[in-house]
Formats: C-alpha cells, structure tokens, sequence
C-alpha cells in the first residue's frame, strides 16, 4: 500500500498462529481461514507494522479485507464509528438478554435461552466483543466449589439435549458459551478453550470444568491443540 495514512490491524476475531517455518495461520472464528507462506507472512507482517519488507501487493490487502482478517483503523487507530456504535447498542442488548436467561428457573429452559443468545451474540458482535461481555456477566467465581461429577455431567447434559432438540444448528462456540455460562453460574471453575487442527485448517471451542469437558465429546477436542483459552479476563490468553 503507498497510502502511509491508511493502517491496518488484525480483525479482533482471527486468531494468527505463527509456525517453524516461517508460515502463518489465520483462522475467523466466524468461518473463514488462510494459509500464509514464508514471503506472504513477511507482507502480511509489513502490512500490520511488524517489520519493514516493502510495499504490499494491493490484491493481497483486497483478498485480507474480504475474508475479514484484516480491518481498516483510523489514524488515532479507532475501528469505524458505525461499527463500534452498533457493538455498543449491541452490548447493552446482549446485557439486558442475558438478565432474562438467568432468571429462568429451569436449566432445560435456561440452556435453550443461552444457545440462542449466543448465536445471536457470535453472529452480530462477533466472537471477540461476545467473549468479553460473556466473562464480564459470568466471571470466574472468586468463591468456587468443587463439582462433583453428577453436577458436571447434568450441565454436559443440559446443553447437549438444549441443542440436540432444537429447530437451529448449534456449533461448538455456541455451546461451549452456554456450557460456560452454566457452569461459572453453578459457582463452578471453568475456561473455555479454543483449538487448531492444522490439516484440514479447523478451529474448535470446548469448555472444561475439573478436568472434564462440557458439552462436547472428550475424543473430538483432544484432536485439536490448543492455541487459546479464556480463563476470566475477557481476553483470550495463550498456553
């Protein structure tokens, strides 16, 4: 790009993961993925200001933007106004949502509330804005208990059967945010962890509380490395 004025950042929702080789992953945990060689990781670093290597190919800055791995930031390095209006009027509303499925008494009916609220969550706030106002409604309870296995395995069975009977598809981030929301609501330790299988490319989300994984198969996570995992802060930290 020759235009100094205009910057770029890498989208809150991507997850870039370096390899020993010199190449890079991206992975949009909305759906999206690239796989970046030695000389298109260095642009892509030369694009975000990591290190100097030249001027970028407009094409492949075109190619970032579409797929939404990159984003455009203003000069004082602000996303554009519009978006972030709409992720605070968002926010409130993802609020007020998850108030009214903490108030229903019945898990069945609260895990069927908070599968939907996070797909709608994921879907208008994307996965970076929804982990951060989800940890900051359901914190890592400071007074923890210990779960037994029974209570560990009614959750893994309230949101399995949640999602099982419903009329949507529910996906691993969904799942593994009501499973999440659950378990920190029954007082319980929990993180949320995201994972990589590098051939095919493919991220993975689970929840695991004591050791036990929450909503999802145990054989199918293990399959993944993790690369991510949300522990309470808001923010995805790395192993």
């Amino acid at each position: 790009m020759n235009d100094p004025s205009v910057r770029f950042a890498l989208h809150p929702d991507v997850l870039c993961l370096r390899r020993p080789d010199g190449s890079s992953r991206l992975i949009h945990l909305g759906g999206s993925s690239c796989v970046l060689d030695e000389f298109a990781t260095r642009s892509f670093d030369a694009l975000l200001g990591i290190e100097d290597f030249g001027e970028v190919d407009e094409a492949f800055v075109s190619t970032l933007l579409a797929e939404r791995l990159i984003m455009s930031i203003t000069k004082e390095g602000r996303s554009a106004p519009r978006r972030t209006v709409r992720a605070r009027l968002s926010g409130t509303a993802l609020s007020r949502l998850l108030d009214y499925a903490d108030s229903r008494m019945s898990p069945e009916v609260r895990s069927r509330a908070l599968l939907l609220i996070a797909k709608l969550a994921v879907r208008w706030l994307g996965w970076a804005r929804t982990m951060a106002a989800w940890e900051q409604h359901y914190p890592q309870p400071r007074d923890a208990r210990p779960a037994s296995a029974t209570m560990r395995t009614a959750i893994d069975d309230a949101v399995r059967d949640a999602a099982a009977a419903a009329f949507l598809r529910y996906e691993c981030k969904e799942r593994s945010l009501a499973a999440l929301a659950l378990c920190r609501l029954a007082h319980f330790s929990a993180i949320l962890v995201l994972g990589v299988q590098f051939l095919p490319l493919f991220a993975h989300a689970w929840v695991e509380c004591e050791g036990q994984i929450i909503g999802d198969d145990a054989e199918r996570c293990w399959r993944f490395e993790p690369v991510a995992y949300y522990s309470g802060s808001g923010t995805a930290l790395r192993p």
